[in-house]
């Protein structure tokens, strides 16, 4: 094949550049590494305390009683949970699949009924003196449905945030049960009787019975049916820095590409036989293979090390035909970018710096660094237009919620255009500046 002989040259050369590029070199793999190391580590233990911000919930009320209206209240008041309401309980569990909403909280039917009756039996227990144990619970009164995303602290805040309301609400029945109890006890006769006590003459006290639950919370979870894995640091942290350190590789490339103009060999390329799009595609095949070679590292110490130092094991799973595609597509919107820099920057100082700065950018916007759940609703609108996050958003479909092609389908295309995209811009760049006679 004609090409076949300057594309392998194109490619041998820039991996001799490359190596050659001892700080390119440094920044592509000992940065990375470091990074998934020490933000991993830390986060497994920073991410369980975490969970003060407002989180999105979903309520599905299936009850409608005052016990049910005074559980949503009480969320509201709480400041934990931003709550929005859904009729419809397949759209909502849908909805906390796809990581709309963090948590969806299923009321069931006849929850206020059943706390209504249990509450009055259990206080006419106390009060009669009998020594029978209170009447047997109805389970599942109240569900919760997790984003299989939402980790450590948040969990656990989000969690505790609706045992609380739902503790208030079983002791406002309890109380009133007791109140009505008592008022109807006084208004009998005869007097009651001299050895009547609220205590000591049952097998339960007083301190007891507002202890139990009357409202019982229960966490079905998606796995049943998805077979979607519980999140961890790991999980998180290994293809988000992994991604992190493949889009690093835009400063080693824009600057090479500036040192080619700068010191004449991109104008001896350009009398070469050979059209111009062929060495762009040999620069980004050439660090292609170096970012695979970054990835693979990365999933090593995910596999390997972390495990050694306490933190949980990294599971790839089996879908390795959507990983390596999207993949493909992260280091195609990399070097697409990497492209675009070094074809329209001056200099390697200008292009290393913005190349840096932009990618931290849009790492922090993506939710490289935290979750994107977690951030403010300005960011997290904005964490929409970061190729980072649209690859970070297909890495987890596929490690977290162990999607396939159909869930990566859309990040996986907004990488590719956003890659075509910026090769596109670098092309009508170049051939202006070709024709001014700039190059």
């Amino acid at each position: 094949m004609f090409f076949a002989t300057p594309l392998w040259a194109t490619i041998k050369k820039e991996l001799i550049l490359l190596g050659r590029d001892r700080a390119g070199l440094l920044i592509l793999f000992v940065m990375p590494a470091v990074l998934v190391l020490v933000i991993t580590l830390v986060q497994d233990n920073v991410l369980k305390k975490m969970g003060e911000s407002p989180l999105e919930v979903i309520l599905v009320d299936q009850d409608g009683g005052k016990a049910a209206r005074d559980f949503s209240r009480l969320l509201t008041q709480s400041g934990q949970l931003g709550l929005r309401r859904e009729e419809d309980e397949s759209a909502a569990l849908a909805a906390v699949e796809r990581g709309d909403a963090q948590l969806c909280i299923v009321i069931r039917q006849g929850m206020s009924d059943e706390l209504h009756r249990l509450g009055r039996a259990m206080v006419r227990e106390m009060v009669e003196g009998n020594s029978s144990p209170p009447p047997a619970l109805a389970p599942g009164r109240l569900e919760l449905y997790f984003d299989p995303l939402v980790m450590g602290g948040f969990r656990s805040s989000m969690l505790a945030s609706v045992k609380m309301a739902a503790m208030a609400v079983q002791f406002e029945e309890l109380l009133a049960a007791l109140q009505a109890e008592l008022t109807g006890l006084f208004n009998q006769l005869p007097p009651l009787p001299p050895e009547f006590e609220l205590s000591g003459h049952t097998s339960w006290e007083l301190t007891e019975l507002a202890g139990r639950e009357l409202i019982t919370v229960t966490e079905p979870r998606f796995t049943q049916e998805s077979g979607v894995a519980l999140p961890d640091s790991v999980q998180q942290n290994v293809p988000a820095w992994s991604l992190f350190g493949i889009f690093f590789i835009v400063v080693p490339l824009a600057g090479s590409i500036i040192r080619e103009r700068i010191t004449g060999t991109l104008g001896r390329l350009l009398v070469m036989p050979v059209p111009f799009f062929v060495f762009l595609l040999g620069k980004v095949a050439a660090y292609g293979l170096v970012c695979l070679a970054q990835f693979a590292l990365i999933l090593a110490i995910g596999k390997l090390l972390l495990p050694l130092l306490g933190a949980p094991v990294f599971e790839l799973g089996d879908n390795y035909g959507a990983i390596i595609l999207v993949l493909l597509a992260a280091v195609a919107a990399a070097a697409g970018y990497g492209i675009l820099l070094g074809t329209v920057g001056r200099s390697y100082e200008q292009v290393s710096m913005f190349g840096a700065m932009s990618v931290v950018i849009a790492a922090a916007l993506g939710g490289i660094m935290v979750p994107v759940y977690a951030m403010p609703e300005a960011m997290q609108k904005l964490s929409q237009f970061s190729p980072l996050g649209w690859a970070l958003e297909a890495m987890l479909e596929i490690f977290v919620r162990q999607g396939g092609y159909r869930e990566i389908l859309r990040p996986t295309a907004l990488l590719t255009a956003f890659a075509l995209a910026c090769l596109a811009g670098a092309w009508s760049y170049f051939s202006q500046r070709e024709r001014s006679g700039k190059f």
